[in-house]
């Protein structure tokens, strides 16, 4: 999507399901400049398209950038200590955001920290958004009761069962339910074989 300068949108195209985001900068800017005879336009993009590559490539051309990126390539090079992030409530995350001395508090909702580096003419800013975080931490919530049902569900329909079943197979079942929630990150799956009634 391309917009002009008062955010109207004057250009957009719709690419095959099957392009990998990371090759897209490029045609974008070819694109733009045989159209527009836009040169240096000013580009948002998400972190599937960040690539060391592009970026070099953006700033041979001055082009200047908004691109998002993820935690573990920020902790790679940022000092911070990134478990100040890890409370469950957000009224902990806040306290130790502010008691740093290195966030500050943009609006109601959003802190961020400039990470310094030395030399280069990129600039990385961490921003951390309490209503995100709570949006996030509900939707983990819900997430999480659908998991549980369908692994009671399943443990019922195990204990139930007149043949024998593949471990294999049966560990496979939970493991795609858990990907299915984006639950990789949050839960460990251990099966272990049960005599007794399902409780």
């Amino acid at each position: 999507l391309v917009v002009n300068k008062k955010g109207l949108p004057v250009y957009w195209a719709t690419l095959p399901g099957n392009t990998a985001d990371v090759t897209t900068i490029e045609w974008l800017l070819n694109s733009l400049e045989e159209r527009f005879k836009i040169a240096t336009p000013a580009l948002i993009f998400d972190r599937g398209m960040v690539s060391d590559d592009n970026l070099k490539m953006l700033e041979a051309k001055g082009i200047q950038y908004i691109s998002a990126m993820d935690k573990n390539q920020l902790e790679t090079f940022s000092d911070l200590d990134f478990s100040i992030l890890s409370a469950a409530d957000l009224h902990t995350i806040k306290s130790r955001l502010i008691g740093s001395g290195r966030f500050i508090q943009f609006d109601d909702t959003t802190y961020y920290y400039e990470v310094p580096i030395q030399g280069g003419a990129r600039r990385y800013i961490l921003c951390f958004n309490a209503q995100l975080f709570e949006d996030q931490k509900s939707a983990r919530g819900l997430a999480l009761d659908r998991f549980m049902q369908f692994v009671k569900q399943e443990n019922r329909e195990l204990l139930e069962a007149q043949k024998s079943r593949s471990e294999g197979s049966t560990l496979k079942k939970f493991t795609q339910a858990l990907s299915k929630e984006h639950l990789e990150g949050c839960v460990r799956l251990e099966l272990r074989k049960r005599k007794k009634e399902y409780e």
